[in-house]
C-alpha cells in the first residue's frame, strides 16, 4: 500500500520526467529490445531438443535442461527461461526439472557483449568477447553448484505429443508475442523509475561507478551505459552482466509464473554469478596467468562445495529416514 502511494505521488510530482522515461523506454523497446529478443523467442520455441547425452551424464543434468543452458548463451536474457518453460509446456522436461533448470538458464548472449560492451563501452570487440567468455565460465561454475543431484533425476525424457510445423509455428508466434509484451512493459516501467530517480538526484553525489552499480542492479542497460570511462568498468560490467538486474529477473518471473512454476535459489544463483564474474574479471586485469590460476581455484572450490552440499543433503535424508523407522 505504502509503495503504491509513493509511486503515485512521484508520478504526480514528476509528470514530465515520467513521460520522458516512458518515451525512452518505448524507444528502447522499438530500437533494441524487440528486434533483438523477438526473433530469438520464436526461434528457441521452434528449436528441436538438442542431443547432449554425453555432457548430461558428465554434468548429471537432464538433456533438456542442458540444451536450455546452451540456448541461453546464444539468445540472452530471458531466452533461456522461455526455452525451459516451452519445453515444460511441451512435456519434454518435468516440472521439477524446469524449476531447477531456470536457476542457471537465464544468461546473456553474445549480441549484448559484442554490441553494447565491445562496441559502445570499450570500443573494442575483443574486450566484449573476453567478458562474454568470463560470463559463460561463471555461469558454468554456478550451474555446477546449483545443478540437480544425480539421485534426484533420471536422464530419461518425458514422452510428449508430436505436433506439426504449422502448429508449432503458430504457437511459437503467439507465445512469443505475449512474452515480448511482458518484457517490453517491464522495460518501460523501469525506464520511468530510473528517470524519476535521476530527477530526484538521490545518487548524484556518488561516484559514477557506484551509480552504475545501483542503476544497473535495477535495469541492466542503464547501468552499463554509466560505466563508460569509469574506474574498474571492466569488473563492474562483468558483475552487472552476471547479476542481470531486477528488470531482467521480473521478465523471467513473468514467463515462469505463467507456467505455474515456483523457482527457489534463483536470486542467490544470479548474485553468485555476478560476483564470480567480477572476481574473474579482476583477475584477468592482472594477467592471463593470474586469470587461469584463479579460474582453477574457483573450479576446485565449487567441486568441494557441491560435494559438501550433496553430503549434507544425504545425511539429512538418512536422519529423517532413521527417525521415521523408530
Amino acid at each position: 500500500m505504502f509503495l503504491s502511494i509513493a509511486i503515485i505521488a512521484l508520478l504526480i510530482i514528476f509528470p514530465k520526467e515520467a513521460s520522458q522515461g516512458a518515451i525512452d523506454g518505448l524507444r528502447l523497446c522499438a530500437s533494441a529490445v524487440i528486434p533483438a529478443l523477438f526473433p530469438f523467442f520464436v526461434a528457441t520455441r521452434l528449436l528441436p531438443e538438442l542431443k547432449c547425452n554425453a555432457l548430461s551424464k558428465l554434468y548429471r543434468i537432464p538433456e533438456g535442461s542442458l540444451s536450455a543452458l546452451f540456448v541461453s548463451f546464444l539468445g540472452g536474457y530471458p531466452i533461456g527461461v522461455a526455452r525451459v518453460c516451452s519445453m515444460y509446456e511441451d512435456g519434454i522436461i518435468s516440472k521439477h526439472e524446469a524449476q531447477q533448470a531456470i536457476v542457471f538458464c537465464n544468461n546473456s548472449g553474445p549480441g549484448f557483449f559484442v554490441g553494447m560492451l565491445g562496441g559502445y563501452i570499450f570500443q573494442d570487440t575483443v574486450v566484449g568477447l573476453v567478458l562474454y567468455a568470463i560470463h559463460i565460465l561463471s555461469a558454468i561454475l554456478c550451474t555446477y553448484l546449483f545443478q540437480p543431484r544425480a539421485k534426484d533425476y533420471t536422464l530419461k525424457r518425458i514422452n510428449h505429443e508430436k505436433k506439426s510445423f504449422a502448429q508449432n509455428f503458430t504457437q511459437a508466434i503467439s507465445a512469443s508475442c505475449e512474452a515480448m509484451l511482458n518484457v517490453s512493459a517491464l522495460v518501460v516501467l523501469f525506464s520511468i523509475i530510473i528517470s524519476i530517480l535521476d530527477a530526484l538526484k538521490l545518487f548524484s553525489a556518488l561516484p559514477q561507478n557506484i551509480q552504475a552499480l545501483i542503476f544497473g542492479s535495477l535495469e541492466l542497460t542503464s547501468g552499463i551505459a554509466l560505466t563508460k570511462n569509469t574506474v574498474n568498468s571492466f569488473a563492474i560490467c562483468a558483475f552487472l552482466m552476471g547479476w542481470g538486474g531486477l528488470c531482467v529477473h521480473l521478465q523471467a518471473m513473468a514467463i515462469w509464473n505463467k507456467q505455474g512454476l515456483s523457482v527457489r535459489n534463483y536470486l542467490p544463483a544470479k548474485l553468485l554469478h555476478g560476483l564470480l564474474s567480477a572476481f574473474l574479471a579482476l583477475s584477468f586485469m592482472q594477467g592471463i596467468v593470474t586469470f587461469i590460476i584463479t579460474s582453477l581455484i574457483f573450479i576446485i572450490i565449487c567441486g568441494i562445495l557441491r560435494n559438501f552440499i550433496k553430503f549434507g543433503v544425504e545425511k539429512r535424508k538418512d536422519l529423517l529416514y532413521n527417525t521415521s523407522k523408530r
